[in-house]
């Protein structure tokens, strides 16, 4: 600045000040005094104010870029990262709205640096952290192997408690089945599977057999008595009749103790039929075949 001058009625007076023109100052208010004093020890003083003032913005480095973690069995996450740090012509303070190790819930928080400096000058440095469900649902109750016997139409109806799902996030789960209790279902292995879907979009699935057996015996039928009568010179007969049929969930194998074409004697044969089917169940079904002798003796002479 250009230095003020001092006039005094007797002699030229003696100028002081706390401050020199090229001083450097502060940022704030400083008040620079100038002191006349004449020969005789009179004095006067002249003041102003230097004010500095602080208009650069604090510089923050180092901003995390945006961070996406796994949620754990509570659906949360601990959450680091590197702090940021500040830089400043003065001063400047550097705060967060969360820190590092903070817990964070599902979904996306932004996190703000805020650097204020002395001169209230302000920047700001934010970015997401993003928590996201990767859990699956987990199955409660699912069934295990359920075995039923076949009715006479070769399948079964088949029951069970519907299992239920739970999620780490505690959101609904979507339960879809290819099969529900009380279904029919035929002879054999047959899959059932439920499926479990939560908000996320995470899929678990519970699967089960369930085996419907056959324990039913075959039905045999055709099994009539068969009555011959002998031919002449002879006491015996070959016979032959219908073999009787079958009727089971798969196929049969049919035995019996005697063929049709077989000789028998005369008197009362029985003939038993024994019908297997593929699963080791058996029946049997049996009939007589009465060889009758109608013949008179005849005299010689």
């Amino acid at each position: 600045w250009t230095q003020p001058t001092a006039a005094d009625n007797c002699n030229t007076p003696i100028l002081s000040s706390t401050k020199n023109p090229g001083a450097l100052f502060d940022v704030g208010t400083t008040v620079v005094t100038y002191t006349a004093t004449d020969a005789s020890g009179n004095i006067s003083t002249c003041s102003f104010n230097v004010i500095v003032e602080d208009n650069t913005d604090p510089v923050i480095s180092g901003c995390p870029a945006n961070i996406t973690v796994n949620a754990n069995a509570s659906c949360q996450a601990t959450v680091n990262w590197a702090v940021p740090t500040v830089s400043d012509n003065c001063e400047a303070t550097l705060t967060p709205t969360k820190p590092p190790g903070t817990v964070f819930g599902l979904g996306t928080t932004v996190v703000t640096y805020t650097a204020i400096d002395d001169g209230g000058n302000t920047a700001i440095c934010s970015f997401n952290v993003t928590v996201q469900d990767v859990t699956s649902p987990v199955f409660n109750n699912c069934p295990s192997t359920i075995t039923v016997s076949a009715n006479a139409s070769c399948e079964a109806v088949a029951n069970w408690t519907a299992p239920t799902a739970s999620d780490n996030c505690g959101g609904s789960v979507n339960l879809t089945s290819t099969k529900s209790p009380g279904s029919v279902f035929p002879l054999g292995s047959s899959t059932v599977s439920y499926t479990a879907t939560d908000l996320a979009g995470n899929v678990s699935t519970c699967s089960f057999a369930v085996v419907v057996e056959d324990h039913t015996p075959p039905q045999i039928s055709g099994c009539t008595d068969v009555v011959v009568s002998v031919g002449g010179g002879a006491c015996e007969a070959r016979v032959s009749w219908p073999a009787p049929t079958s009727a089971d969930c798969g196929s049969v194998a049919m035995t019996s103790s005697y063929n049709p074409g077989d000789v028998f004697s005369v008197g009362t044969t029985e003939v038993i039929y024994t019908a297997t089917d593929n699963n080791g169940n058996t029946s049997t079904c049996s009939f007589n075949v009465i060889v009758e002798d109608k013949i008179a003796p005849l005299f010689n002479n």
